[in-house]
């Protein structure tokens, strides 16, 4: 079990072949079996082998970019921006958290998660607005907005960034160490 609403950010290593793509298929096919639309929004950025098309009619997802739509990734960018914007308001009677909010009010609100696999496009390509989200990426998930982002390289992420994901899971890589 991953624990998104009180762990935070998700970060899976591993080569192609070694099971990543596969790995966040099962955690997609989980979350979408056992929760509502009213309990997870679920975003993905496909920058692989554009095969999580197969989820685009879960009602669970809100959306699937690929990485050369640019616009899409600005607009699902300025969406989460401005979801983070009114949590942060919507939360200020609630210690400003998202787990103090589900469990102080009565009120639903979804656990957005949001989905980037091949992260490795969005650090090599500066349309693709990596500096933007990375502030998502340490905002987030207080606000109940999580990630999880797949690499093929354990040093192909700034530390700075590396520090954002608490979950880390390595499948196999290209060094021993």
């Amino acid at each position: 079990e991953i624990d998104f609403t009180n762990n935070g950010n998700l970060l899976i290593y591993g080569l192609a072949g070694s099971g990543k793509e596969n790995l966040v298929m099962t955690i997609l096919y989980s979350l979408c079996m056992y929760h509502t639309s009213e309990e997870v929004n679920i975003y993905i950025m496909d920058f692989g082998a554009e095969t999580f098309n197969k989820f685009k009619n879960y009602p669970q997802v809100g959306d699937i970019v690929f990485v050369d739509e640019i616009e899409k990734i600005g607009s699902l960018y300025n969406f989460l921006n401005k979801e983070l914007q009114r949590r942060k308001t919507l939360f200020a009677d609630y210690n400003g958290s998202y787990q103090s909010y589900i469990n102080s009010s009565e009120k639903k609100l979804p656990n957005i998660i949001c989905i980037i696999h091949q992260f490795e496009s969005m650090v090599e390509n500066p349309k693709l607005l990596y500096d933007k989200f990375v502030n998502l990426f340490k905002e987030g998930p207080k606000f109940g907005i999580t990630f999880i982002i797949t690499n093929s390289l354990a040093s192909g992420i700034r530390m700075k960034t590396i520090q954002l994901f608490p979950n880390k899971i390595a499948l196999q890589l290209s060094d021993d160490h």
